[in-house]
């Protein structure tokens, strides 16, 4: 019976060491990787309670007892075992945060880890790189730049092509105005290739200079007739001393030739032009529309179809604002500009130069000073002495004007719309040289 009882408690003991056990371990396993929460786990770690800890510890000793695990004496702590420990270091680790402690897998994250770093620093290195020559890429372009600037000023400032002056041309899509100051450096480039020649009466023996002057007079009435452009007037005078300076013409077919620059001009610089029979009406059916056709293609061959030239009335705009006149003096300048259209001895003064002159007459006259402007001859680049010369000869055909007996020009300017500058009292041409 003593064997049978002292059986049956150790079968109880059994029970309880075993329940002990998978109490044990069930508390020491990983939560799930879907599930891990570090507050939760560290929460769900249970201290044993003393009795439990005992019966562990004598469960291990019968297990020690038996070959499977040592255990001190006295109630020590007993060796643990290797993949409980790991697991219960790797659970706090994971509660702490800090990953596994495995030395190798330490390792081998330290290295991870510094690979990652040395790779994130290269990149940074390489965006810092790309980042560096792209500002310097910047800052070329901006020196690049303002070297530009600085030359376009240069040759803008050499050539009177500033701001101010077209300040009101950017708004102005007629006007062209972002094109301005190339069409005004370009123009001035080109005035003196185009030049007729200022003697060419010489070489006409039928003509001279008073027919030329009278055939200017019809083409004025003509013009004012029609309220053509400005342009209109100036291209076809231009037309006709370029042509006259490389063939003779009789008398018969000097105003022929006018027909046909008048034709010539219109179809350049007008939006609605007559047409060849009306022309021919104009000169009492003195020419017919398939003369006036023949003359004008031979025109266009002589002059080898160069037509749109600069003329005086393509530097006016410009050199007006530069010299900031108001209606009057514009009216004047406009006046002195035309009558040298009478006049062959003014082809030998390139158009700017014309227009410098007569900027200068229109402001000595209304005693604007100084007469000629830093501002105006920035533009021009035209030296004082030869505008005042020229401007002289430019007060010679207004005073010459007021008892001439080719009074189309005056009569156009004795209306109150050009504000009848025509009517002025001229002062002494002393007046020009005034400062």
């Amino acid at each position: 019976m003593e064997g049978v009882e002292n059986q049956a408690p150790a079968a109880n003991l059994n029970a309880s060491v075993s329940r002990t056990i998978q109490h044990c371990r069930s508390s020491t396993q990983l939560p799930r990787a879907g599930m891990y929460n570090p507050g939760a786990g560290a929460a769900s770690r249970r201290t044993p309670r003393s009795g439990s800890v005992s019966v562990c510890a004598g469960v291990q000793a019968k297990q020690a007892a038996s070959g499977s695990t040592s255990v001190s004496a006295g109630g020590a702590q007993p060796k643990q075992n290797p993949t409980l420990l790991t697991s219960r270091r790797a659970f706090s680790d994971l509660t702490n945060g800090k990953g596994s402690h495995n030395p190798a897998k330490a390792q081998s994250a330290s290295q991870l880890q510094t690979t990652g770093d040395e790779a994130c620093n290269t990149e940074r290195c390489q965006q810092r790189r790309a980042s560096i020559e792209i500002e310097g890429v910047v800052a070329a372009s901006r020196l690049l730049a303002l070297a530009v600037d600085s030359a376009v000023a240069q040759v803008e400032e050499a050539l009177g092509t500033v701001y101010e002056v077209y300040e009101k041309e950017q708004q102005d899509a007629e006007k062209a105005g972002e094109y301005a100051s190339d069409l005004f450096a370009r123009s001035l480039e080109q005035e003196t290739k185009f030049l007729p020649n200022a003697n060419y009466m010489d070489s006409q023996p039928k003509i001279n200079d008073q027919m030329r002057a009278i055939l200017v007079d019809w083409l004025v009435e003509v013009h004012v007739q029609y309220r053509w452009q400005p342009e209109t007037l100036f291209l076809m005078v231009s037309i006709i001393d370029r042509y006259l300076s490389v063939k003779q013409v009789g008398r018969e077919g000097l105003q022929l030739l006018g027909v046909a620059a008048m034709l010539i001009a219109g179809k350049f610089e007008e939006p609605d032009l007559p047409s060849v029979h009306e022309f021919s009406y104009l000169t009492d059916w003195a020419y017919s529309e398939q003369e006036i056709r023949d003359m004008e293609a031979r025109v266009l061959t002589v002059l080898g179809f160069e037509i749109a030239v600069p003329t005086p009335k393509h530097f006016l705009d410009s050199l007006q604002r530069a010299n900031r006149c108001g209606g009057v003096e514009r009216s004047l300048a406009m006046y002195a500009l035309e009558l040298c259209l009478f006049e062959v001895r003014s082809c030998r003064y390139a158009p700017s130069l014309l227009v410098s002159a007569s900027m200068l007459l229109s402001n000595a006259i209304l005693g604007r000073r100084p007469a000629y402007p830093a501002s105006l001859a920035k533009c021009t680049r035209h030296a004082e002495e030869a505008v005042l010369v020229c401007a002289e000869e430019l007060w010679g055909y207004l005073k010459a004007a007021q008892a001439g007996s080719l009074q189309a020009i005056p009569s156009k300017y004795s209306k109150e719309q050009h504000y009848a500058v025509a009517t002025l009292d001229l002062p002494d041409v002393g007046v020009l040289r005034q400062r």
